[in-house]
């Protein structure tokens, strides 16, 4: 709702009960229901304005034309002919080359140096 977890709500729900008492806590949030009401009918109205003001001046088929050019963009084109039809994370992973061997079928290691002291 605003972020607020059910624990944050039932606490402050005690907290209005004892604060506010039992006989008026109804009519409080019958009032706090409406005026919530009446924010969001706003804020809907609001929004269907600014959609219809968008349609008016033709910001969709402005949004359709850079959308449709940037597809067109070249970089668009190399990333989708390297990555094909998938995506990358669904392409196969390379497998590991083998550890060399020592001949015997074991594999090799690395020869130990050791350091002279220099003293």
């Amino acid at each position: 709702m605003f972020g607020i977890s059910w624990y944050e709500m039932a606490v402050i729900s005690v907290i209005a009960l004892i604060v506010i008492g039992p006989k008026d806590l109804p009519r409080i949030l019958r009032t706090l229901g409406q005026w919530m009401g009446k924010a969001q009918r706003l804020a809907n109205e609001f929004r269907r304005g600014l959609d219809q003001m968008a349609k008016e001046s033709g910001v969709d088929e402005v949004k359709r034309q850079v959308e449709k050019a940037a597809s067109l963009h070249p970089a668009n084109q190399v990333k989708k002919a390297v990555l094909g039809t998938g995506t990358a994370a669904s392409a196969p992973a390379a497998s590991p080359a083998p550890a060399p061997t020592n001949g015997t079928g074991a594999t090799a290691t690395a020869p130990e140096t050791t350091r002279a002291s220099g003293a």
